[in-house]
């Protein structure tokens, strides 16, 4: 009986050292990935696109880069002397998702910025908020997500984009309520013990990444996204969705309390609030959109954005909505960012309208749909908001 005894005690004393050297080698680990190569706790996914996109204006290859805070990137590649960071929050155009980042408008302007700034590397970040399959605005769900994940990505500058998701997807019985914009929740982080432990530990975060990498799931995402006319697809079936709607005669006449366009300023308002607490500089910009009082043949082809009656589900993909007149659409954009440039110049803040014709002509020569640009559309939306963003930078290196 003591022999076992004696053997127990040995075998528990080589496991305790063989449990604290694993203890120290973990330990040893994450310090040295802290230190020398720190990945950060989201997941993130990559794309090559074989667009078949090339008569819309587009190149015939693209990286679709996201991680797994729907935010796209474009780190400065740069070895600079100082580092600032520029945050896009916008509606479902922003992203570009046919273009590399390098290619979209705010790749465009960040370049532009490094060439103008020999000693600034500028990151930027892109948060576009799509709408679809969801409820309320690009600006609503912006907000919500700002609220959450705006302070730890620390930016320099903000640049707000937003206003054909809101004023297609206001619903007719759409009633003003002041206090909405500000008592949004924060989105909901995930807050498992998993993502916890993510939180603090970069080897539980490179394993998240390595079978997140190695899902299922992706590869049949990229399987599926990846097939050389997989948008092209796509934009047909939503283009054949709105061709069949009815076309809407009677837009919403809207009575001045109830009037989408203060719920738009008051979200300007409290992410303008948000870049302050954050001490970033803040540039509006008005959205520019296809729609246009007298739009091409081509130019009709091209729209695919119903205004929505019913918002579409997964039990009703299609939902309900109305073929909105370009015309509308067009005064409606125009009496928002009126509005804006107003409330920017009384705060002395940046305001820039792309959505006018001397700037951003409304052809298929810069739009690919409603929103997405093309290659040439990128290209003049940067040279447009480049005087902006060197403005801004001026000031926070001025700081």
């Amino acid at each position: 009986m003591a022999l076992f005894s004696t053997i127990f005690q040995a075998l528990l004393r080589k496991g305790t050292l063989l449990g604290l050297l694993v203890i120290v080698v973990f330990g040893i680990v994450e310090i040295a990935l802290w230190v020398f190569a720190p990945v950060a706790p989201y997941a993130n996914y990559e794309f090559t696109f074989k667009n078949a996109m090339t008569p819309y204006g587009l190149e015939e290859s693209s990286v679709y880069e996201i991680d797994s805070r729907e935010v796209r990137t474009r780190p400065s590649t740069e070895d600079r002397a100082q580092s600032l960071s520029m945050l896009i929050l916008g509606g479902e155009g922003s992203a570009q998702p046919l273009q590399s980042a390098g290619d979209t408008w705010w790749g465009r302007v960040a370049t532009e910025m490094e060439r103008q700034f020999p000693d600034v590397a500028l990151d930027v970040a892109v948060k576009a908020s799509n709408t679809t399959n969801a409820t309320g605005t690009s600006l609503r769900r912006a907000v919500s997500w700002a609220k959450t994940y705006a302070a730890e990505l620390d930016p320099d500058i903000m640049v707000v984009s937003f206003g054909i998701s809101e004023v297609l997807d206001a619903p007719e019985s759409f009633r003003y309520n002041p206090t909405t914009m500000q008592m949004l929740p924060a989105e909901a982080r995930r807050s498992s013990i998993k993502d916890k432990v993510v939180g603090v530990s970069q080897i539980a975060r490179r394993v998240r990444q390595w079978r997140k990498a190695g899902s299922e799931d992706l590869a049949e995402r990229k399987a599926l996204w990846e097939q050389p006319d997989f948008y092209l697809k796509s934009s047909g079936q939503k283009q054949r969705v709105y061709e069949s709607l009815p076309f809407d005669v009677r837009p919403p006449r809207w009575d001045s309390d109830k009037d989408p366009k203060l719920e738009y300023l008051d979200g300007l308002r409290t992410l303008r609030a948000l870049a302050k607490r954050l001490g970033a500089e803040f540039i509006v910009v008005g959205e520019p959109a296809l729609h246009d009082d007298n739009l091409s043949f081509d130019g009709i082809d091209r729209l695919s954005r119903p205004r929505w009656t019913k918002r579409p589900t997964v039990a009703d993909p299609n939902g309900a909505g109305l073929r909105p007149d370009p015309a509308w659409v067009e005064r409606e954009l125009n009496r928002f960012y009126d509005s804006a440039d107003d409330w920017a110049s009384k705060e002395d803040l940046s305001f820039v309208n792309l959505n006018q014709e001397s700037v951003l002509a409304k052809t298929v020569e810069n739009f690919v749909d409603d929103t997405m640009l093309t290659q040439v559309g990128s290209q003049r939306v940067a040279d447009e908001l480049a005087p902006a963003v060197t403005s801004s930078i001026k000031k926070v290196l001025a700081n």
